[in-house]
C-alpha cells in the first residue's frame, strides 16, 4: 500500500534562555538582555517580540532586542515586580517572571537658598535656610548645625533659622558656616 502522508506544522511556543537581572541600584542604570528561543525560528522563520504584562514605570523593553533597561529612583523602591512575555508570529508566548531588588543609595542634602549676606547694626538678621534631600522620602532626617559665626547670631534647629541683632562692637565682616547632614 501506498499513499501520501502530509504533515502539519504544529507551532512551538518560545522558551526564555536568560536569567534575569534580579538586583538594580538606585540612580544607576539597570540592564538586562531578555533572550528567548523557538524552534519554528530557524525552519519558519517566526520572530519574537518582547512586552511587559507587569513592570514598574521606571522600566523599558525593546520589542525586537529585549533589552530590558531603565533607572530606579528613590521613589521606585519598592516597585520591582516585572513579567516580561516573548510572542512569536502565531500568537504564542511564553512568560518570565521576576522581582528587582533595588539597593538604595543616600543622597547628600543641599542647601538651595542663598544667604543673606548683609546685616544691619541694631536690626534683626533672618536667614532661612531651604534644604533639600530625596532620602527625607524615606524617613530620613536632616540635622543643620552652627559651625562658626558671631556671638550674636544662633541657629533655630527646628526652623532652620540663623537670626540675630548684631550690636555696634559687631560691625565688620565675619565667616559663617553652618553644616547640613542627613541620618
Amino acid at each position: 500500500q501506498q499513499f501520501r502522508l502530509t504533515i502539519h506544522h504544529t507551532n512551538h511556543d518560545p522558551v526564555f534562555a536568560s536569567q534575569p537581572v534580579l538586583h538594580a541600584v538606585e540612580d544607576s542604570l539597570y540592564l538586562y538582555q531578555s533572550f528567548a528561543t523557538d524552534v519554528d525560528s530557524m525552519l519558519f522563520g517566526d520572530r519574537i517580540r518582547y512586552s511587559f504584562t507587569t513592570r514598574p514605570a521606571w522600566l523599558s523593553i525593546d520589542s525586537v532586542s529585549g533589552i530590558v533597561s531603565g533607572t530606579p529612583r528613590i521613589e521606585n523602591l519598592a516597585d520591582s515586580i516585572v513579567v516580561i512575555v516573548a510572542r512569536d508570529d502565531s500568537g504564542s508566548g511564553v512568560q518570565q517572571t521576576f522581582n528587582i531588588s533595588i539597593r538604595h543609595v543616600n543622597h547628600t542634602p543641599v542647601i538651595i537658598s542663598t544667604p543673606i549676606m548683609e546685616a544691619h547694626e541694631d536690626s534683626q538678621y533672618t536667614y532661612t535656610l531651604a534644604v533639600v534631600d530625596p532620602d527625607t522620602l524615606i524617613g530620613e532626617l536632616i540635622g543643620i548645625t552652627f559651625l562658626r559665626g558671631p556671638a550674636w547670631l544662633s541657629l533655630d534647629q527646628e526652623n532652620a533659622i540663623l537670626k540675630g541683632s548684631p550690636g555696634a562692637i559687631h560691625v565688620g565682616i565675619d565667616t559663617v558656616i553652618v553644616e547640613v547632614r542627613d541620618d
